[in-house]
């Protein structure tokens, strides 16, 4: 895979060898993989493990769509941060699935036929 990223391979090596205090927290990029691929994360194994939980679980950030950009938990439970005597809330919004796909695909992009979008 490096191979195909010259550039990136490049940055990563002066990385390793110019800063080896921060390449060792940097989980198991030593560590060969399936079909010679490598790990290169900032979470250690158990960090990884949590935030992974999290991402997939459908009442957090996965959905049918992928993942969201904010946990579905503040659809019930909104984050209200609190500056200056003022109350900013941020709440989850479900989106609208017939909303999402027609901004997704504009009518006849993509497609072939004559079949309607709407």
């Amino acid at each position: 895979m490096l191979e195909k990223l010259p550039g990136f391979r490049k940055r990563l090596e002066w990385f390793l060898e110019h800063r080896p205090h921060l390449a060792s927290l940097v989980s198991h990029w030593q560590s060969p993989g399936r079909g010679e691929r490598r790990l290169l994360s900032l979470l250690r194994g158990h960090r990884m493990k949590r935030l992974l939980q999290r991402m997939l679980d459908e009442s957090e950030f996965l959905s049918d769509y992928g993942v969201r950009a904010l946990s579905r938990a503040h659809l019930e439970r909104p984050y209200v941060f609190r500056c200056d005597g003022s109350d900013l809330t941020v709440r989850y919004r479900p989106p609208n699935p017939r909303r999402a796909t027609s901004a997704a695909i504009p009518t006849g992009a993509g497609r072939s036929g004559s079949r309607s979008t709407s």
